[in-house]
């Protein structure tokens, strides 16, 4: 063998060398953690595994920093699998420095009570605690974190996930973070500092109760992120501009148990579809600077039986409340324009009052309303219709109430004076 065949073999047995004693062991409390370093530079290492040292229950708390030959390490990752079907495990915690948590890291751990999370985390993997079946409450204080639920598993088979906490700090909420965590039974404190929450994010959590707020830096929520929820009583939306990114809008769909929401008075828009499918909702409250409200905002709530709307608003938009259950509605003097389908299909709905300020009610914005039998319009110039404004109800059943003097013009307006009942206010 000659010197050009030996180099390269020295040079292979001295990486291996070398890659080997990037490994160690670091001990504390009765558990030891065998890690390697991952990065000299930045002085990061990594947790390959864990080794309890009694076979009495133990705690466990990664360690925030370790030590390899006088050097001190940040430990910022836990290999998959690390803790894996450990029947000893009763808690675990991590800090600040903890960052990346791979698949399956604690799958299996049976007797896990408690876990907390440090504000570092950026990324859990998927299953991380399936089949943890004693898992009871959760500790979640990751300022921005992927959680990869692509196999909607990482609580997998945490029936008795009974609580969880949201840190102070917390931004981002995961999409499918608590998907079908229906054994939560708490209620829900969503922080200050919360920014966004990704799409069914809370989906199928049925039983978290009590009152929930959208705080207000809150910008965007996923479609479905509060599907089920059917436990909770009051929803307090505080997000002054909320978004709501997804093509799948029913942020609250199939949340069938009686709600009282409340837009507080520093919201500045609320965004089309942000109620929509919302069945259990029975009243909303709108504060009182609200100029629009948007499109198919309460769309098939047909538990809602009153509203009422803001003076300040000027603009009822598309199928703003189509198919719910109103039973009379007030609209304010300031509305100048009722837009197509506003209030279609409301078939409880036996009167209605329009302010002074109405110029146009669009296409199909009263069809269906079969229970309607008072109609009050409080413009002296009849406000523009179309051919199917109030179509499909009986309009030989409606009394058409019109300002002092004004009956001739709404006589003589070709669809107006199909009302066969129209008088003045006395």
């Amino acid at each position: 063998m000659t010197t050009k065949h030996i180099a390269p073999i020295l040079v292979f047995c001295l990486c291996v060398v070398a890659l080997q004693a990037q490994n160690f062991v670091a001990q504390e409390q009765g558990v030891k953690y065998r890690c390697r370093v991952i990065d000299t530079q930045l002085r990061q290492a990594e947790v390959e595994s864990v080794e309890l040292l009694s076979d009495t229950l133990a705690d466990i708390r990664f360690p925030e920093w370790v030590r390899y030959k006088g050097v001190r390490y940040a430990l910022v990752s836990a290999r998959g699998g690390a803790l894996r079907n450990n029947l000893l495990v009763r808690s675990l915690t991590t800090g600040v420095n903890m960052q990346y948590m791979g698949s399956r890291i604690c799958y299996g751990c049976e007797n896990l009570r408690w876990i907390s999370l440090g504000t570092g985390l950026k990324e859990l993997g998927r299953g991380a605690f399936a089949l943890c079946y004693g898992l009871d409450s959760v500790s979640y204080n990751a300022v921005s974190c992927h959680v990869d639920q692509s196999n909607n598993d990482v609580w997998l088979g945490c029936y008795n996930l009974r609580r969880l906490h949201l840190g102070d700090s917390v931004r981002t909420i995961s999409p499918s973070f608590m998907l079908s965590c229906s054994a939560l039974d708490c209620e829900m404190k969503l922080p200050q500092s919360l920014r966004s929450i990704g799409e069914s994010a809370f989906n199928d959590c049925s039983n978290l109760r009590g009152k929930l707020v959208l705080p207000p830096r809150l910008d965007s929520v996923g479609g479905m992120a509060f599907a089920g929820m059917n436990s909770i009583d009051t929803l307090i939306i505080q997000s002054r501009l909320l978004q709501i990114p997804s093509v799948e809008h029913r942020v609250f769909y199939h949340s069938i148990n009686p709600v009282d929401v409340i837009v507080d008075s520093q919201v500045i828009a609320l965004p089309t579809f942000l109620f929509s499918r919302f069945y259990g909702m029975r009243s909303l409250q709108l504060p009182n600077h609200l100029e629009v409200l948007p499109s198919q905002m309460c769309i098939y709530d047909s538990n809602l039986h009153q509203v009422r709307l803001p003076d300040s608003l000027r603009i009822i938009g598309r199928s703003a409340f189509y198919e719910c259950g109103l039973q009379h509605i007030e609209v304010p003097a300031q509305i100048v324009m009722i837009e197509n389908y506003a209030f279609a299909y409301n078939k409880n709905l036996t009167e209605a009052t329009i302010g002074q300020s109405i110029k146009f009610i669009g296409d199909y914005a009263f069809v269906e309303d079969t229970a309607l039998r008072s109609v009050t319009i409080l413009s002296p110039e009849p406000p523009r219709i179309f051919e199917h404004t109030f179509s499909e109800i009986d309009l030989n059943r409606v009394t058409l109430t019109v300002p002092r003097d004004a009956a001739p013009a709404y006589r003589r307006d070709p669809l107006w004076n199909r009302f066969a009942n129209i008088k003045e206010i006395q």
